[in-house]
């Protein structure tokens, strides 16, 4: 991560912000909020840990907005199918890919530079447990988060 920073035109997450999102919804209503809050109060999954080494970004590589690490983590791939079929389709067309969000570019230097960060092994695990509903602001300090609601995973 802090090779990272050498990149002045990428805004890095701070490690103590840093969470997996696995799924997004834009504006939602506070009933919506509540329909998700509910759902994942009754989920009922085991702790796991979870390992993240492929550097990709959104929306994809000829326009990188948002840097991010993926998983092929069976676990996390089970409770991503669970809230997508438990909630329904949602307004976003796009197909989510759990991930976790290292930064955010602020145009990029050059192609050189983009395909270094692209081709970076970068290794991290975590223990996750907890599913969340967090409500993220885009600030010029950086996103602000909110959490709404929270389940203990066993």
């Amino acid at each position: 991560m802090r090779d990272l920073q050498t990149y002045r035109w990428l805004k890095t997450v701070r490690i103590s912000q840093m969470h997996l999102t696995m799924k997004f919804y834009e504006d939602i209503t506070e009933d919506y909020s509540r329909k998700i809050c509910n759902y994942i109060k009754e989920m009922k999954y085991n702790g796991f840990e979870a390992r993240f080494k492929g550097v990709d970004c959104f929306p994809g590589r000829g326009k990188c907005r948002v840097f991010i690490l993926t998983s092929d983590s069976d676990n996390i791939k089970e409770i991503w199918k669970d809230i997508t079929n438990g909630l329904g389709k949602d307004r976003e067309e796009r197909e989510m890919i759990p991930h976790l969000t290292l930064g955010r570019a602020k145009g990029i230097a050059n192609r050189q530079e983009l395909d270094q960060i692209l081709s970076k092994k970068i290794d991290i695990s975590l223990w996750a447990d907890r599913v969340s509903l967090i409500r993220s602001v885009l600030t010029p300090d950086g996103p602000k988060y909110d959490e709404i609601c929270t389940t203990q995973l066993i």
